[in-house]
């Protein structure tokens, strides 16, 4: 995270912790959590992408801090398993990106429909004999085109981790993608996984390579009654992962790695 990137996000983390304090007395902060319980658990209709900011971004305290990490080109990992809505919280992240930046989306099929006036959709095409082109191959064409941002539907594949991150780590801060994972933590270790697998790194290079590469983590899951909600956000450190708030809390919590580099 550049130091920049860690101001903006500073700042964003103050204005979020200053809202929480307003309820500092017992009832108000009582209202305001079953406020954002109710929020976190109403259902969310399939490919509604004003309902899911609604829903999904009526946190009220938190949402500055949510849209604060995509204006100040954090790059961010959606975490969360088939059908939580991985897709459709990118499409609500991407719409903080301010409209003057070049975007590059990249996706096995083309979802991701964006408002945004400078997009470019390349999709992958299956072949025979060797001669796909894959999401992997997309992320090289794409760097290419000069972006500002790349938006990658999901990463599944060694091969799409080890060039996914290579992007990221070359100047291409701020932006998206999707993991299917079971927890934010599970995301960093599935990702720390396919590269593994990929065979290029080391594991302590490993662990560096995702911290450089990635920011933050938002996991999202889907209850047993079809509700989907954000679970947790978190911040990537060197040493590991830092819990910025998860469901059921009420703090906004400042991680270590920031606080270190804004002394």
């Amino acid at each position: 995270m550049s130091v920049a990137t860690a101001g903006a996000l500073a700042a964003a983390l103050a204005v979020t912790s200053a809202l929480l304090a307003l309820y500092a007395d017992p009832a108000r902060r009582a209202l305001l959590r079953e406020r954002v319980r109710a929020a976190a658990r109403a259902p969310v209709p399939d490919g509604d992408l004003d309902a899911m900011c609604a829903e999904l971004f009526g946190f009220g305290p938190l949402q500055p801090l949510l849209d604060e990490c995509v204006r100040a080109r954090a790059s961010i990992l959606v975490s969360g398993a088939t059908g939580s809505g991985k897709s459709t919280l990118l499409r609500s992240l991407a719409a903080a990106i301010p409209d003057d930046e070049r975007l590059v989306v990249i996706e096995d099929t083309n979802e991701l429909v964006l408002p945004h006036p400078h997009v470019v959709h390349l999709e992958c095409v299956p072949g025979r004999d060797g001669a796909a082109i894959g999401i992997a191959d997309l992320v090289a064409n794409a760097l290419r085109m000069r972006p500002d941002r790349i938006l990658v539907g999901e990463v599944r594949t060694p091969r799409e981790a080890s060039a996914l991150l290579e992007a990221l780590s070359t100047g291409h801060e701020g932006s998206l993608t999707t993991l299917h994972a079971g927890s934010a933590a599970g995301a960093l270790a599935r990702l720390a996984l396919l590269l593994a697998r990929a065979g290029e790194l080391g594991d302590a290079a490993i662990d560096r390579h995702v911290a450089q590469a990635i920011d933050i983590v938002v996991h999202v899951a889907r209850d047993p009654s079809g509700a989907r909600s954000i679970r947790e956000i978190a911040a990537v450190e060197e040493s590991g992962i830092a819990s910025l708030w998860h469901a059921g809390g009420d703090e906004v919590r400042m991680p270590v790695r920031l606080a270190s580099r804004l002394r």
